[in-house]
């Protein structure tokens, strides 16, 4: 659906009014070529393709602004089955619970961390129940 829609034009982006994000003139190094297919990023913009997967980290810099106005981020999350949404979200939580305690112990806020601690312990508990039941 979206394969032939130019959303680079000229010398700038020409988003779609849909977004109302209007043309944004990048600021770029002509002289930074892919090191896989060998297009610059004036390249990009002219014919409004990325030249190959290469580029995607090449142009990072050049890009990431624009992906995040369309966007609204630059990371891809993905979609979630419903039914691995609690077991995912339970491991995120997780996660984000485990730095909370590393910042914790390192500013030596022993009390709170130990109260994290438990958090991540019952968390974990829940993770194994979901598990045995999948």
């Amino acid at each position: 659906m979206y394969n032939n829609i130019n959303w680079l034009d000229g010398d700038g982006f020409d988003l779609l009014s849909a977004f109302g994000i209007g043309r944004i003139t990048p600021a770029y190094n002509e002289r930074k070529i892919c090191p896989l297919c060998k297009i610059n990023f004036a390249q990009i913009v002219q014919s409004g393709k990325i030249g190959c997967g290469e580029c995607y980290m090449t142009f990072k810099a050049e890009l990431e602004p624009t992906v995040i106005k369309m966007h609204g981020r630059s990371k891809h999350v993905g979609k979630i089955p419903k039914n691995l949404e609690a077991k995912i979200s339970v491991k995120r939580k997780i996660e984000e619970l485990n730095l909370k305690l590393r910042k914790l112990i390192e500013t030596q806020n022993f009390e709170e961390a130990a109260v994290v601690r438990d958090e991540i312990s019952g968390l974990n508990h829940l993770d194994q129940q979901n598990q045995r039941e999948v």
